[in-house]
């Protein structure tokens, strides 16, 4: 029925799990999700986990449900629970995106078990622990209670979660918006898309550490300390207990990152090479190196601030 509505025409990469009533998995996704490891109790399968491939990196994916807590599955329940800290206790992935029907709520000793290796739950962190997914087949009622979850860890965040009713199910919808810690290929990928560009494919040079920094270079500069919600509000609204920046120590913040393997154009190679090798592109296309004047002296590698320069030696 899901495949004929054309729902997923916009989804072509699928991975399903046949299974009666409501123990099959239809997983379908834009981007290719990698290969899947199934995780079993007792044949029903509670966990499938992936590696969301896009744009040149993976996602970990794990996608869960669980038995429903009722005589006399209580066992399996707990089991499929346990099953899924042990394998984040086992793997710890980071990043690492898990949704699902957990059958759980945040009371449930499971449940709180997989949050303590470090996930954030997206409903509570932005501030919706009360918008509740089960059971919308109430006749007057509202849905009382949240079993079903957005997880995250490592550099993903849920910037948006909401619910909405859904035909077919006794759980409401859930909608939410992912983020991914990579703003300098989000910035690109903006830019391309506004100007009508075909994203190109480009080679990631190896990471800087901290020894290639030229660290004589930055001034030091303390990290702003954000504001914080005090403790007796806390327990009345449910407002961000930390609070953001405003534009000026926003900007301030940003100036403070050393641009780890980054050229941003400082000039120092430019100036101090001794043999006028260094050519200037013009503004954001960076340096070119003439090596019929260049004698290897290594210099501009010393005085690069970032680390964005790499001396290889040369094959004879």
């Amino acid at each position: 029925q899901f495949l004929s509505s054309g729902v997923f025409n916009h989804l072509p990469y699928r991975f399903t799990v046949q299974d009666t009533g409501s123990r099959g998995f239809i997983i379908a996704s834009r981007y290719p999700l990698g290969h899947a490891t199934v995780s079993y109790v007792h044949g029903l399968a509670y966990l499938i986990r992936f590696s969301l491939v896009f744009h040149g990196r993976k996602l970990p994916l794990w996608v869960v449900h669980t038995t429903a807590p009722v005589n006399p599955d209580w066992n399996n329940w707990n089991l499929e629970l346990n099953g899924v800290y042990s394998q984040l206790e086992r793997s710890h992935p980071r990043p690492l995106l898990m949704v699902g029907d957990f059958n759980a709520s945040w009371g449930n000793r499971g449940f709180r078990a997989i949050l303590s290796t470090g996930l954030t739950d997206a409903a509570a962190a932005r501030g919706q622990p009360f918008d509740f997914t089960w059971t919308q087949r109430l006749p007057v009622l509202p849905p009382f209670i949240r079993i079903d979850h957005v997880l995250t860890g490592g550099a993903v965040t849920v910037t948006t979660i909401s619910t909405h009713s859904g035909p077919g199910s006794g759980h409401r919808d859930i909608t939410a918006t992912v983020a991914v810690g990579h703003g300098k290929k989000a910035a690109h990928g903006i830019d391309d898309f506004v100007m009508g560009r075909i994203p190109a494919q480009k080679d990631r040079h190896e990471l800087a550490t901290f020894d290639r920094l030229n660290t004589w270079y930055y001034a030091d500069a303390p990290r702003t300390k954000r504001p914080e919600l005090e403790k007796i509000r806390r327990q009345t609204n449910f407002e961000e207990v930390i609070g953001g920046l405003h534009e000026d120590n926003a900007l301030f913040e940003a100036r403070r990152c050393l641009s780890c393997g980054n050229c941003f154009e400082c000039d120092n190679c430019f100036g101090v090479c001794p043999d006028n090798a260094v050519i200037k592109l013009g503004p954001s296309q960076r340096y070119q190196f003439d090596y019929d004047f260049c004698k290897g002296c290594g210099i501009c590698v010393k005085e690069c601030p970032c680390g964005a320069i790499e001396m290889v030696p040369e094959r004879i």
